[in-house]
């Protein structure tokens, strides 16, 4: 395996689009498609589903041009943190999502964190591309607010 999987430092470029699909097994695809539906759900109740998946599979490319190239990377983790980082700045600061149980919530935020502070510590986990996705969905949750604060105001 290793190189011809995910992308890396010595990959074409066209592997940069298609390592989000690319599992090392069954447990990681199981994980990851658990994690990526159950935010989407939740991210649903604030954003359509095509701009969810729009918004996390571009940033998970970009993200993979700005992460370590030097680890053989797969899976779609980027995109998770990626709508992680969307779904806590979209409850703290959108009108869209609020956050109805501040224990859950916290929880939320924890796990998260273990998770990072898992993956920084881990051998063989491209941690810059799960900071990266997280730091990308928390922009991009702010940008949506803001243009969506944007657009209604114009229309008031």
């Amino acid at each position: 395996m290793g190189n011809e999987l995910g992308y890396s430092s010595s990959s074409p470029i066209w592997t940069h689009i298609t390592y989000q699909f690319q599992h090392l097994n069954w447990i990681h695809l199981s994980l990851n498609s658990f994690a990526f539906l159950s935010l989407c759900k939740v991210l649903q109740k604030a954003l359509p589903l095509s701009l969810i998946l729009a918004y996390a599979y571009f940033a998970s490319i970009i993200i993979s041009f700005l992460s370590d190239m030097d680890l053989p990377t797969v899976g779609a983790s980027g995109m998770i943190y990626t709508m992680s980082g969307m779904f806590i700045s979209i409850s703290l600061i959108g009108a869209k999502l609020r956050i109805i149980d501040n224990k859950k919530f916290s929880l939320f935020l924890f796990g998260v964190t273990i998770a990072l502070v898992l993956s920084a510590i881990k051998p063989h986990i491209n941690f810059s591309c799960h900071l990266l996705g997280l730091i990308s969905g928390i922009i991009i949750g702010i940008v949506d607010n803001w243009l969506n604060y944007e657009k209604h105001s114009r229309h008031n």
